[in-house]
């Protein structure tokens, strides 16, 4: 979004290093020092605003940035926390075989998230 918006930013990448290990311990060292009420990833620090959860920080930029992009009414509004909601199914949807599953099949994902309407 702050690419789309042109808004320059920081995009800080903790290093997890290579698979299968992932050490995490780079952001482990950090996570409880940060000052989030919800210490987690994504995140963004704004001054003194601190929010984690991709949903919040999309719309504290779209609010900060671009009020235009939560809609111009009440009903735009609620069309578009309709689609949100969706987007986020559909995103548990596609990522929780990826936790599950070790053997790579990509079916489960590729199943869960066909279209509602066929």
């Amino acid at each position: 979004m702050f690419a789309y918006l042109n808004v320059d930013f920081e995009d800080n990448k903790y290093d997890i290093g290579p698979a299968p290990e992932f050490d995490r311990s780079s952001w482990f060292n950090v996570k409880f020092d940060l000052g989030f009420d919800y210490p987690n990833l994504p995140h963004l620090i704004d001054g003194h605003t601190k929010l984690t959860e991709t949903v919040g920080i999309m719309k504290y930029i779209a609010k900060k940035w671009d009020p235009s992009l939560l809609g111009s009414n009440a009903g735009q509004f609620g069309h578009l926390e309709m689609l949100s909601a969706h987007v986020g199914e559909l995103k548990t949807k596609a990522t929780m075989p990826c936790y599950m599953s070790q053997d790579g099949d990509k079916t489960p994902v590729v199943d869960e998230c066909r279209p509602i309407h066929q």
